[in-house]
């Protein structure tokens, strides 16, 4: 005889509002009603409280609140966000891919929650959290799998909806991007390979904010104490001073570092999508001259070699915006001061040529061989072991990264113990003011 399958009441509700809802809202093009319709479905399940949804926000890599229901508890579903980060069990679950479990008591109240990760092509999307009044028993085999269902679901509808939405962005200049890009992207793909996915990998899994939050927190500290020091006769003060200052240097080194990691992750997702390409070549700075002055001046302060610099610049607008322009100035003036010797000149003057603005940046110092030129890469120093140096050979990569998604251009002029010289080539903006506003 046939063994027939029997589920509770409860079961049976959740499962016919699961089997209702991927029946008729698989098409629904709006991502914001289809979220909602998601939520009051899971608001079906056994011994729910609340659901909420957070999508991943693609810029900063941190979850952003959507929404939840009831809406009443948007506080409370916030307030146990930030205790699943501080506890580690969100990106525990993020690393999974699974739906994994938060258990946590809020003064004499025990809380549960169901973590559900929604991964896509990319992959992570969003997550949703279920507070529930009990967590499932081993016995529930079947609620979780059709949880999971459920879960996996939602994650290829909102998938594809995001995927559409960014094709009608684009639609009619799609075949012209394509063909003016496929062969440049083809071979930028080919060398960086597992690199890319393994960068995408663990971006969608990093929360950014665990990190900063932490070397905020030493860079504060470290300057209190630094003050109070300075304020107060203290025995030993000396010593404890210029621990502290190794700390805080410390700090601000591995602060740079990650930011720089994160620009570069940045940078190499970006190159990856057609679209973003679009939009970033679109951006114009009206007036470089000002930005690269001001930028130069005060790598030249901070390093305190003030009077090593020599600027002659003319002005021009420029394909790109100020915040990359910026960063080029920033990373190739620092590695000038970096790699000479206090008292040696640094000299940066711009021209154009052609169509291009073409920015130089010339120092007196080490120096580079040929091969070292053409070995250029993220993470690569050379001679590090020579000399005293610190940094993570980002800077000359991001350089080369930005350049290669504004159709600019990076090389470099040195003889070894004499000088070297970067030359940066960015196309010629034609954008008026009237235009960009």
């Amino acid at each position: 005889m046939e063994k027939v399958l029997k589920f509770d009441e409860k079961f049976q509700i959740f499962f016919e509002g699961v089997e209702d809802f991927c029946r008729h809202n698989n098409y629904d093009k709006n991502i914001t009603n289809y979220i909602s319709q998601c939520l009051n479905i899971l608001f079906k399940f056994p011994k729910v409280v609340f659901s909420g949804f957070y999508f991943l926000n693609q810029e900063t890599f941190d979850f952003d609140f959507s929404s939840v229901v009831p809406e009443s508890f948007e506080k409370k579903m916030k307030e146990a966000e930030l205790r699943m980060i501080d506890k580690g069990e969100l990106g525990k679950s993020l690393q999974s891919g699974h739906i994994g479990i938060f258990s946590d008591e809020d003064g004499n109240i025990k809380t549960n929650y169901l973590i559900c990760p929604l991964i896509g092509s990319t992959g992570v999307l969003a997550v949703i959290f279920i507070n529930v009044a009990e967590i499932p028993e081993d016995s529930d085999d079947y609620l979780m799998m059709l949880l999971n269902m459920f879960i996996n679901t939602v994650a290829m509808t909102i998938d594809n909806l995001i995927i559409r939405e960014n094709q009608s962005k684009s639609q009619e200049m799609l075949d012209q991007i394509v063909a003016s890009r496929t062969m440049k992207l083809a071979k930028s793909k080919v060398q960086l390979g597992e690199k890319i996915e393994t960068l995408k990998s663990d971006l969608t899994m990093t929360m950014p904010h665990e990190v900063r939050t932490p070397i905020n927190q030493i860079l504060g500290f470290s300057d209190y104490l630094l003050k109070h020091f300075k304020k107060n006769k203290i025995e030993g003060q000396e010593d404890f001073s210029e621990i502290l200052w190794d700390i805080h240097a410390s700090a601000e080194r591995l602060k740079k570092l990650f930011e720089n990691y994160l620009f570069f992750a940045k940078l190499t997702l970006i190159s990856t999508n057609v679209f973003e390409i679009q939009d970033l070549q679109k951006d114009a700075t009206l007036s470089a001259e000002p930005i690269i002055y001001d930028r130069a001046l005060m790598k030249a302060h901070d390093s305190g070699r003030s009077e090593d610099m020599q600027i002659e610049l003319i002005d021009s607008p420029v394909a790109m915006n100020e915040e990359y322009l910026n960063k080029i100035i920033e990373e190739v003036v620092d590695n000038s001061f970096k790699y000479s010797e206090p008292g040696s000149f640094i000299f940066v003057g711009s021209s154009i040529i052609g169509k291009n603005y073409v920015i130089s940046v010339k120092d007196h110092g080490r120096g580079m061989t040929k091969d070292q030129i053409e070995n250029i890469d993220a993470y690569v120093q050379f001679d590090r072991r020579l000399y005293e140096q610190q940094g993570s050979g980002l800077g000359l990569s991001i350089v080369r990264r930005i350049l290669d998604l504004h159709n600019g251009d990076f090389y470099i002029e040195s003889e070894p113990g004499k000088f070297t010289t970067v030359f940066i080539k960015i196309p010629v903006s034609s954008e008026t003011e009237e235009d960009i506003i």
